[in-house]
């Protein structure tokens, strides 16, 4: 064999070593686990420059060479346009309705309300300065109400007559009672009595009755305010 040929032959054998080294590179590390494939090459060279290489096994671009990446996969391509909207299918029949279901259990209970507003209050009122030199039990002052619950107030002026010197006696009005014994010097006094009364309707009475001496009342005020409830 003559040693062109020969030289040849080498020259051959070793670009297929070559090739089968850089084949085994990229099998073994081409692309990588992003998908990206790593190169070098050598610029202003003709082409065939361009190597693989795998950086997770040490390899790297030489200072005469350009790093070069590119991707296996290339990138999506736009959405394809929608296709035409189906037709709607006919309803289907109507099932058969359900049997009632149990009663549920009751709920708690809501709430307290707020309280309502209050209801209109009406008052009523008499007096008299009518002097009463008492004798037993009088009724000073009367006041028809109409059936109610209401507060009522009354104050009485109580005096002995100044030639005697002294009396005693009491004043009455429904749910409350209270004395008085003018005497000596204190010859002039005020008692004032208050109560709650659920009225049925009709007069409501302030009585004064004298139980000794000489007892007798000089003026009296009477006055009832309807309201709502009593507490």
């Amino acid at each position: 064999m003559s040693k062109i040929r020969w030289s040849r032959r080498l020259v051959a054998l070793s670009g297929i070593a070559a090739l089968a080294l850089v084949c085994g590179v990229a099998y073994a590390a081409i692309p990588d686990a992003g998908g990206v494939i790593r190169g070098c090459y050598k610029p202003n060279v003709g082409p065939g420059n361009l190597r693989v290489i795998d950086p997770a096994k040490g390899q790297q671009c030489a200072t005469t060479e350009h790093h070069l990446d590119w991707n296996q996969i290339g990138p999506s391509g736009p959405q394809g346009p929608s296709g035409p909207q189906g037709l709607q299918g006919p309803s289907g029949p109507s099932g058969p309705a359900g049997t009632p279901g149990a009663a549920g259990a009751s709920g708690p209970s809501g709430p307290k309300g707020d309280p309502g507003t209050s209801g209109t209050s009406a008052g009523y009122h008499a007096s008299t300065t009518t002097q009463f030199p008492l004798a037993g039990t009088e009724t000073i002052l009367s006041k028809t109400l109409p059936a109610g619950n209401y507060i009522v107030t009354a104050a009485i002026d109580t005096r002995y007559d100044i030639p005697d010197d002294f009396g005693a006696g009491y004043c009455t009005i429904p749910g409350s009672q209270r004395w008085a014994r003018p005497a000596g010097d204190v010859w002039y006094m005020t008692i004032v009595l208050t109560s709650g009364v659920v009225h049925g309707g009709g007069a409501l009475q302030l009585t004064c009755t004298e139980s000794s001496g000489d007892f007798q009342i000089d003026g009296a005020n009477l006055t009832a305010v309807k309201v709502d409830t009593l507490g």
